[in-house]
């Protein structure tokens, strides 16, 4: 450097300082940067299995709420027949009440016959001497349909009067009759 201009000298000085500090700054910021891509690739892994745990925990309560639908659907089918049993019984307590029904009608009406020698016109007529009061057909809450038969009235038919199709009785028999000669019978 002797020979060159003193000025030149300090610039030249000055260039290779600035230079220096310029790559000393350009490694600074390369390392920060490397810095800060290792610490978002650090958090990247973090989050990556954060979702990871938390996409198992959604599958484990996916199943746990499949299994729970399962359970529900399963007794909501137990529900469904333990009604139908439920049903069909009533049903047939009602069909064994009109028969006790029908059977207490007849007593009445034997006994009636016994005192009067023939059978009433109407049920109405063995209130209150034989009956407290003339019970209603269970399964439609009608009247029982009362027939005397003759003149003198020495027979009678006594039914529920069939059971209409969308009685639920109906599914079980048509309906019931007595009569003496026959007693107590399911009609056709």
């Amino acid at each position: 450097m002797r020979g060159l201009p003193r000025g030149l000298v300090v610039v030249l000085v000055l260039l290779s300082a600035s230079a220096g500090w310029q790559l000393f700054a350009v490694h600074s910021l390369l390392g920060a940067r490397d810095a800060q891509l290792a610490a978002f690739g650090e958090q990247a892994y973090r989050q990556a299995r954060q979702v990871a745990q938390l996409q198992e925990y959604l599958r484990a309560r996916d199943r746990k709420v499949i299994t729970l639908l399962e359970m529900v659907s399963q007794q909501d089918q137990e529900l469904v027949e333990l009604r139908t049993q439920v049903d069909r019984s009533r049903v047939r307590d009602r069909i064994e009440l009109s028969r006790s029904n029908l059977s207490l009608l007849a007593s009445a009406l034997e006994h009636f016959f016994k005192d009067n020698g023939q059978y009433p016109a109407r049920l109405a007529e063995l209130v209150p001497k034989y009956l407290g009061a003339i019970p209603l057909e269970p399964c439609t809450n009608a009247s029982y349909v009362y027939r005397p038969v003759s003149r003198p009235r020495l027979d009678y038919g006594l039914s529920t009067g069939g059971y209409p199709a969308s009685s639920e009785c109906s599914r079980v028999a048509a309906g019931l009759s007595f009569a003496p000669a026959l007693g107590l019978v399911n009609q056709p």
